[in-house]
Protein backbone atom coordinates (compact mmCIF):
# COMPACT_ATOMS: atom_id res chain seq x y z
CA UNK A 1 0.00 0.00 0.00
CA UNK A 2 1.14 3.28 -1.17
CA UNK A 3 1.07 6.18 1.55
CA UNK A 4 -0.58 9.32 -0.10
CA UNK A 5 1.24 12.30 -0.12
CA UNK A 6 -0.14 14.87 2.34
CA UNK A 7 -2.79 12.55 4.14
CA UNK A 8 -3.14 10.40 7.13
CA UNK A 9 -3.13 6.80 6.47
CA UNK A 10 -4.90 4.84 9.11
CA UNK A 11 -4.42 0.82 9.06
CA UNK A 12 -6.94 -1.90 9.96
CA UNK A 13 -4.98 -1.90 12.89
CA UNK A 14 -5.46 1.30 14.39
CA UNK A 15 -8.76 0.94 13.90
CA UNK A 16 -9.18 -2.56 15.66
CA UNK A 17 -7.09 -1.20 18.44
CA UNK A 18 -9.58 2.01 18.78
CA UNK A 19 -12.70 -0.54 18.80
CA UNK A 20 -11.37 -2.59 20.88
CA UNK A 21 -10.11 0.01 23.45
CA UNK A 22 -13.84 1.52 22.52
CA UNK A 23 -15.68 -1.69 23.50
CA UNK A 24 -13.41 -1.69 26.84
CA UNK A 25 -14.88 1.50 28.29
CA UNK A 26 -18.51 0.66 26.91
CA UNK A 27 -18.31 -2.39 29.25
CA UNK A 28 -16.74 -0.91 32.08
CA UNK A 29 -19.56 1.86 32.13
CA UNK A 30 -22.22 -0.43 31.92
CA UNK A 31 -20.59 -2.63 34.89
CA UNK A 32 -20.29 0.39 36.64
CA UNK A 33 -24.13 1.39 36.22
CA UNK A 34 -25.25 -1.80 36.70
CA UNK A 35 -23.75 -1.36 40.22
CA UNK A 36 -24.82 2.00 40.82
CA UNK A 37 -28.53 0.54 39.93
CA UNK A 38 -27.95 -2.20 42.88
CA UNK A 39 -27.18 0.41 45.29
CA UNK A 40 -29.76 2.18 44.30
CA UNK A 41 -32.37 -0.29 44.69
CA UNK A 42 -30.62 -1.45 48.06
CA UNK A 43 -30.96 2.25 49.22
CA UNK A 44 -34.63 2.55 48.33
CA UNK A 45 -35.29 -0.71 49.92
CA UNK A 46 -33.38 0.61 53.18
CA UNK A 47 -35.39 4.17 53.11
CA UNK A 48 -39.02 2.22 51.88
CA UNK A 49 -39.79 1.57 55.88
CA UNK A 50 -38.84 5.26 56.91
CA UNK A 51 -41.50 6.38 54.80
CA UNK A 52 -44.28 7.15 57.00
CA UNK A 53 -42.03 8.59 59.53
CA UNK A 54 -43.08 12.37 58.44
CA UNK A 55 -46.60 10.91 59.41
CA UNK A 56 -45.30 10.17 63.02
CA UNK A 57 -43.05 13.11 63.13
CA UNK A 58 -45.93 15.18 62.93
CA UNK A 59 -48.24 13.39 64.90
CA UNK A 60 -45.95 13.69 68.21
CA UNK A 61 -45.12 17.68 66.90
CA UNK A 62 -49.04 17.99 67.45
CA UNK A 63 -49.15 15.68 70.78
CA UNK A 64 -46.27 17.63 72.34
CA UNK A 65 -47.46 20.71 71.75
CA UNK A 66 -50.83 19.92 73.41
CA UNK A 67 -48.92 18.92 75.73
CA UNK A 68 -47.03 22.49 76.26
CA UNK A 69 -50.31 24.45 76.18
CA UNK A 70 -51.83 22.33 79.13
CA UNK A 71 -48.91 22.91 81.21
CA UNK A 72 -48.76 26.62 80.64
CA UNK A 73 -51.93 27.02 82.90
CA UNK A 74 -50.49 24.82 85.56
CA UNK A 75 -47.57 27.10 85.85
CA UNK A 76 -49.41 30.27 85.92
CA UNK A 77 -51.75 29.52 88.34
CA UNK A 78 -48.92 28.31 90.66
CA UNK A 79 -46.96 31.48 89.92
CA UNK A 80 -50.03 33.54 90.99
CA UNK A 81 -50.60 31.26 94.34
CA UNK A 82 -47.47 31.93 95.38
CA UNK A 83 -47.45 35.80 94.50
CA UNK A 84 -50.53 35.82 96.59
CA UNK A 85 -49.50 34.10 99.56
CA UNK A 86 -46.69 36.26 99.84
CA UNK A 87 -48.53 38.95 99.46
CA UNK A 88 -50.53 37.78 102.66
CA UNK A 89 -47.27 37.00 104.50
CA UNK A 90 -46.00 40.92 103.71
CA UNK A 91 -49.34 42.32 104.89
CA UNK A 92 -49.46 40.19 108.55
CA UNK A 93 -45.87 40.94 109.11
CA UNK A 94 -46.51 44.61 108.64
CA UNK A 95 -49.95 45.50 109.31
CA UNK A 96 -49.38 43.11 112.42
CA UNK A 97 -51.48 40.43 114.41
Amino acid sequence: MTAPQDGVVITLADIYKQLVTLTTRVDTSLAHQEQADRILAEHEADLRPLSGAATQLVDHESRLRAIERSRWPLTSVTILIALASLAVAVSVALFGK
